[in-house]
Formats: C-alpha cells, sequence, structure tokens
C-alpha cells in the first residue's frame, strides 16, 4: 500500500478568468473568484483575487494591478503541497495564489483562504522525500513584473525565477524604455 501525496492539483480551482495585461478590470465578469493575467502566449504573469475588482480599480489595466499585487507563484499541477509550501518560490514571496499549470496550459488556481490557513500551519519538510523514488518535482517559479520606470512609463516586462537572483539580469525591455536591470 503506497501513501496519497497531496499535489496542487487536488486543491486548484477552476474558477478564474483570463485576461491580457493590458485588459481593464472593468472587462472581468465579477463572478470569477479570481484573475490570471496572461502574455500574448497565455503565460501567466499574476493572479488578482475578485475583491481587486472595486470601482476606483476597475479603470485600471491588468498590469498597473499587478505592479502592487504579491509576485505569482506558478507549478506545475502534479507538485506535491509539502514540496510547494516549501519551495522558495513560495518562501520568497507569500502568494496569495498559486497557478496551476500543466505543460504550458493554465489548469487552476489554488489561493485565497484555504492557500493561507495551509500555509499557515504548515510544517516544513525541507530533505524529506514527497514522492516515491524515481519521480521528479519540477521546481515552483515566482513570476514577477519588473518595477522599472522611466518619467511617467512603467516597464511592462516579466521575468520567471525559481530564487531571487543575488544580481539582477537584464529586462528583457519590450517597452524599449532603455537598458536596464530587471526591476525586482
Amino acid at each position: 500500500m503506497t501513501d496519497s501525496v497531496e499535489v496542487l492539483g487536488d486543491r486548484a480551482e477552476t474558477n478564474y478568468a483570463t485576461i491580457p495585461p493590458t485588459a481593464l478590470l472593468a472587462s472581468v465578469a465579477s463572478t470569477t473568484d479570481w484573475i490570471v493575467v496572461v502574455d500574448h502566449d497565455n503565460v501567466p504573469l499574476g493572479a488578482l483575487p475578485r475583491a481587486c475588482l472595486t470601482p476606483d480599480a476597475t479603470s485600471q489595466t491588468a498590469l498597473e494591478a499587478l505592479r502592487s499585487a504579491p509576485a505569482a507563484v506558478v507549478a506545475d499541477v502534479s507538485t506535491p503541497l509539502d514540496a510547494l509550501l516549501d519551495s522558495t518560490a513560495f518562501r520568497i514571496t507569500a502568494p496569495d495564489a498559486v497557478i496551476a499549470v500543466e505543460d504550458t496550459s493554465i489548469v487552476g488556481l489554488w489561493g485565497g483562504e484555504d492557500l493561507a490557513e495551509e500555509a499557515m500551519h504548515h510544517t516544513s519538510r525541507i530533505g524529506q522525500d514527497w514522492l516515491p523514488t524515481g519521480e521528479t518535482i519540477r521546481i515552483p517559479q515566482v513570476v514577477r513584473i519588473c518595477q522599472y520606470t522611466a518619467g511617467d512609463l512603467t516597464c511592462t516586462g516579466s521575468l520567471s525565477f525559481h530564487e531571487r537572483p543575488p544580481q539582477m539580469p537584464q529586462c528583457p525591455d519590450p517597452g524599449r524604455l532603455g537598458n536596464h536591470d530587471f526591476g525586482w
């Protein structure tokens, strides 16, 4: 008899809407629990709770709202919850939500009170095995929006990291603001 390992897919819910970074928050139906902001390749950039759909915020673009939100953690749907909660990506961000992906597709999101409660009561198992021998854990990643600004313009670049690098890499600079290091 083998022990059953609870994985991200067991907790991920599907009540979310995806929108591009340039979309106004006003365009999102208030019936979804979460808003997942995706780039033009459908890669997740971050998640926002329905609570962000206040009358004041609905005139913001999704990217503007993400700049002040906690960084997103993106993890494979098969990631064991213990491995996810012990990951560097989770520990350095304390995210409101974890975006679950399978291959390159978003398949769900784990967030809200359930995630907060699990994180609060989690006992670290760093150094222990989470899966049977031979199976691999895909390392969760932090997705960050560059915080660089040039005058009135803000960078729209994003990068993924397993942990905070000791020295920031060059930003991809999609808005052509000029060469700059990625703003953590």
